[in-house]
């Protein structure tokens, strides 16, 4: 098995989460602010097994968890009754190692303490309710960087989607540390993968897109070029849905084929072995079912 890298200031190293009871919260829709360990975090407890957790653009250019890639990815699986968490970057200038720290920080708590925030519906902290036990991790741009680079270290995770990887201009935006965290990306080889492009993107070319995901395990990793849209979706949003609504149908099949069983279904957590030599199925996708989609896997 491949080792996972580590910052050169161990910025790995687990800290010790807020307790429960000193989380601060206040509630604004159907989402909660809550802040852990200094991050302003939006959960929406819907009592599922699964949570998703969704990571933003690069800060310095106006990147925030309100973006709206991710209010529409965020949106999308509340619609469907998931627990989803988003949360706001620290830091604008750095390695990304801070990052990817916060972002597992944020998954312990959805699986050690959602249970404390208000279930939808419910104006009470529902302390009897059971955590989420696995994790889906969506990131978009910047967000996608970090959100494959901490996807290896989350023992729960079940899925990985990036949507517009940055591939082009990755080391501008880590300090040209973005090969550890591409690297990183491509460990536990048994977890689904879905890495999503726009045709028109101009950050990275739909020949680079193809080149990088050759370095993606080859049974688990599906890449889609969304036809028309550019690296920003605005006014495209829901295609992303769409393209992710398919995958998962097609990598999971404990939702026999119906997405609303998302709310309710137990998964099976991939093992850690590094095994090359398993035979799993390649996950492609039936081009017909969109016209927005260009699918191909590896």
């Amino acid at each position: 098995m491949k080792r996972v890298k580590h910052s050169p200031d161990d910025r790995y190293l687990e800290r010790v989460m807020d307790s429960s009871s000193a989380v601060p919260m206040n509630k604004s829709r159907d989402e909660t602010l809550v802040t852990i360990n200094g991050t302003e975090a939006l959960v929406s407890n819907m009592g599922s097994d699964v949570a998703v957790v969704v990571t933003h653009p690069w800060k310095l250019v106006g990147g925030s968890m309100h973006n709206n890639v991710v209010s529409s990815v965020v949106r999308f699986f509340q619609s469907l009754s998931v627990t989803t968490l988003r949360f706001n970057f620290k830091a604008s200038i750095g390695r990304g190692y801070s990052q990817v720290e916060q972002l597992r920080e944020c998954c312990s708590f959805l699986l050690q303490n959602a249970n404390i925030v208000s279930s939808r519906g419910s104006p009470k902290h529902n302390e009897e309710a059971n955590n989420p036990s696995t994790i889906i991790l969506i990131g978009y741009s910047y967000g996608a960087l970090i959100a494959g680079s901490a996807m290896p270290l989350i023992d729960e995770c079940i899925g990985y989607c990036g949507i517009s990887t940055p591939f082009g201009v990755s080391h501008w935006l880590t300090l040209f540390t973005d090969k550890h965290h591409i690297d990183n990306s491509t460990l536990r080889p048994k977890i689904p993968r879905l890495l999503i492009q726009g045709s028109e993107d101009k950050f990275t070319s739909k020949e680079s897109f193809a080149s990088r995901i050759d370095s993606f395990p080859k049974e688990s990793t599906t890449g889609a070029v969304l036809s028309g849209a550019d690296h920003f979706f605005h006014g495209k949003e829901r295609i992303i849905s769409s393209a992710i609504s398919q995958w998962m149908l097609s990598v999971y099949p404990e939702l026999c084929g119906d997405l609303t069983n998302l709310k309710s279904v137990k998964f099976e957590i991939p093992d850690h072995d590094d095994d090359k030599n398993g035979e799993l199925s390649s996950h492609s996708l039936d081009r017909e079912d969109s016209s927005n989609c260009s699918f191909f896997s590896w």
